[in-house]
């Protein structure tokens, strides 16, 4: 089994609001040791956070390379309730979106990581399974 270890942006990229957590996305939750690697109230961690699953972290096939402290990309499958609630048209009607990749914006603008060819092979793998995929980046988002 895969371990956080110095890895914890997962308390930074998404946005998180449940319980007594109201966290905007790409900003650190207050309760993340960062230099430590990650939350001080794991044991008591809210729902969504209690509830997100990093892929690299639950899927060993996937490569070192694609660990997000390694590559600023956090790729994680949408549960079926919010998969539709994920991306919005212009119109504002429904995206379904299955997985979401998170981009960390210290280190790219939106869509900048599909650069990468680690990320951009991840995304070409899980497009070739008949899922879609969506970047996001500080609270913006679009299809890939």
């Amino acid at each position: 089994m895969r371990e956080c270890g110095e890895c914890s942006l997962c308390c930074k990229l998404p946005g998180v609001y449940g319980g007594d957590v109201a966290k905007p996305p790409d900003k650190w939750c207050t309760h993340c040791a960062v230099a430590s690697g990650g939350c001080v109230r794991y044991e008591t961690r809210p729902d969504p956070c209690r509830h997100f699953e990093c892929l690299w972290l639950i899927n060993e096939g996937l490569p070192e390379e694609l660990k997000p402290s390694k590559c600023h990309v956090i790729f994680s499958e949408l549960s079926d309730d919010i998969k539709d609630d994920a991306l919005k048209a212009g119109d504002g009607s429904p995206i379904h979106v299955d997985v979401i990749a998170m981009e960390d914006g210290n280190y790219y603008k939106l869509g900048e990581s599909m650069n990468r060819w680690v990320v951009r092979k991840m995304v070409d793998v899980v497009k070739a399974r008949g899922c879609t995929v969506a970047v996001l980046n500080k609270g913006k988002g679009k299809l890939v």
